[in-house]
């Protein structure tokens, strides 16, 4: 597929709202795509600059109510500035303070007491320092997440009397959990942040989808016969996924 991207930015009164323009050979009409990190624009490849600026000035109101939806969740983002003493992480629905100590060893060492506690050998930049702990803590999560999620299936497919072919945990763009109709699990890393009956209500949801593929009124009595009061949970998930994670704060 063809692509060609620029930024650019858009004026709408005294906002300047940036955006990335891409240029698809796909594409036959103007796609607007906003998150957090990034508004995209997505256009057919023969559109002009002048083109997509006419065709988003017709989105004008779009488009600032959604920003200022994002940036008003971004204000609520955890943020993270260094990965030294004193800097908190989420995990497990609540801020965990960081403790890094300097230590003979030959890569970053995470374990968790009351805290999450790195040692770690010296670095010759604070940014390759807070790259390597960073990396460290997320695979130290991602562990973590793995034996938790290993014991959540356990429980939840005795309960269901199913079994899943395979069950993988990684990084997901759009959905928290998933299931295949031939029995494959897969669960995103990141629900470590999220408090921890939220991650049980992740795991029954896709394995109850194993005996019933859609989410029809059946689906969701067998879910509360094994889980519970699933309303909590599952609206927690919808208003909250800005706290699935922190924002890292760019000081270079």
């Amino acid at each position: 597929m063809s692509e060609q991207t620029s930024a650019n930015e858009i004026v709408i009164g005294r906002r300047h709202i940036p955006y990335r323009l891409v240029k698809s050979a796909q594409a036959n009409k103007l796609k607007l795509q906003m998150t957090m990190d990034e508004f995209q624009v997505t256009a057919p490849e023969q559109a002009t600059l002048a083109d997509v600026q006419l065709a988003l000035k017709k989105k004008h109101k779009w488009i600032i109510e959604n920003y200022a939806a994002l940036q008003d969740l971004y204000e609520k983002t955890h943020k993270v500035a260094r990965f030294r003493t004193g800097a908190k992480l989420p995990y497990w629905g609540r801020l965990v303070k960081l403790h890094t100590q300097l230590a003979d060893v030959q890569s970053p060492i995470v374990s968790y007491k009351n805290g999450l506690h790195v040692s770690h050998p010296n670095y010759a930049t604070s940014e390759e320092h807070d790259d390597k702990i960073e990396v460290a803590i997320h695979d130290f999560l991602k562990d973590r997440f793995s034996a938790e999620t290993a014991k959540l299936v356990r429980k939840y497919s005795e309960l269901l009397g199913i079994k899943a072919t395979s069950v993988r945990v990684k990084a997901m763009s759009k959905r928290w959990g998933s299931c295949t109709h031939a029995g494959c699990v897969s669960l995103d890393w990141r629900l470590v942040y999220a408090p921890k009956r939220v991650a049980a209500y992740v795991v029954a949801h896709e394995l109850a989808h194993l005996k019933i593929h859609d989410h029809s009124d059946k689906f969701w009595n067998l879910l509360q016969r094994v889980y519970g009061d699933f309303k909590q949970e599952h609206l927690w998930l919808e208003k909250n996924e800005h706290l699935l994670g922190y924002k890292r704060i760019n000081l270079r």
